[in-house]
Parts: structure tokens; sequence; C-alpha cells
């Protein structure tokens, strides 16, 4: 989980394919994951692939 939190802070787009892929996961798991664990996060989905929400 802290990978991942870490690439979303650092401004990265995360694919949920490729999450899945270097964490062994089925897309659903990685899916599930992000939208249940990191829902307190603000992030935005485009396509496949997740980033956070930037307040300026």
């Amino acid at each position: 989980m802290t990978e991942i939190i870490y690439m979303l802070n650092n401004g990265e787009s995360v694919s949920t394919k490729k999450l899945a892929e270097q964490f062994q996961a089925s897309d659903r798991t990685i899916q599930r994951y992000i939208t249940e664990r990191l829902r307190f996060l603000s992030l935005i989905k485009v396509n496949d692939s997740w980033r956070m929400v930037l307040y300026l």
C-alpha cells in the first residue's frame, strides 16, 4: 500500500493493469484495493489509470 501511495503522492499515474502485474494480483483486486482502501485519498480515474487530484 505504501508504494502505491508513494507513487500517487509523487504525481504519478498508476495503471491498474501494471500494478496487477507488479504485485502479482488480478486487475479486479487492485481496482478494489484502490476504491476501498485508498478512498481517503482524492483520486481520479482516467481510462485505466489513477492519479491524485492536486488542489492549489
